[in-house]
């Protein structure tokens, strides 16, 4: 109730939410039983299923782990805002929210309403994704970032690369576009989140 009371006297909030708000949504979590580590260590025979979402384990084996994200793409589209996403979403509404800082990628915030930061595009944004976007591609090279296609996720299904648009016309054969997603180690994590 202590908890309650203040949030109701309040003006401005910062909410910091990670896998357990979407669990409600019916995203899978990564590390409790079943969950994201469980599923690649099985798939991939790994001693530790957090070895996927590692730069080193991703730089190897580019195009099995982006096959992997691509059914986390599919699970997050499928899935629908929980009562703590709408909440949020209120919560932004009312003007009382300074900012949600989020370890979430599967997009859902947005799904509710919530407008995404960016230093660039939106810097009136409420939601701050630490970790990048499931939904979102980009280069390495140059920087583009985009949505993700049906067409985009075809490729990637069949272990096939997508290529830059942008860069592609200067050099055949790459450089290709990744997933939006920070990795642990991410030795390209300024393409991902800005400082």
């Amino acid at each position: 109730d202590l908890f309650r009371s203040k949030m109701v006297e309040a003006k401005r909030i910062v909410v910091f939410s990670g896998s357990g708000l979407s669990a409600t949504s019916g995203m899978s979590t990564f590390s409790t039983q079943g969950g994201l580590y469980e599923q690649a260590k099985k798939q991939f025979k790994l001693s530790d299923g957090k070895l996927l979402f590692t730069y080193s384990f991703y730089s190897k084996h580019k195009v099995q782990a982006e096959s992997f994200f691509v059914e986390i793409h599919k699970e997050a589209l499928r899935a629908s805002p929980g009562p703590g996403h709408k909440a949020l979403a209120v919560l932004g509404t009312s003007g009382r929210l300074a900012r949600h800082y989020t370890l979430n990628i599967d997009g859902l915030a947005t799904k509710a309403g919530m407008d995404v930061w960016d230093p660039e595009d939106n810097i009136h944004g409420k939601t701050v994704e630490m970790h990048g976007s499931i939904h979102e591609i980009v280069c390495t090279e140059c920087g583009e970032t985009r949505l993700l296609t049906y067409d985009d996720t075809d490729l990637l299904s069949r272990h096939q690369s997508i290529p830059c648009s942008s860069c592609s016309s200067r050099d055949v054969g790459g450089p290709y576009m990744r997933f939006k997603v920070m990795l642990y180690d991410d030795m390209e994590g300024e393409y991902i989140t800005s400082d």
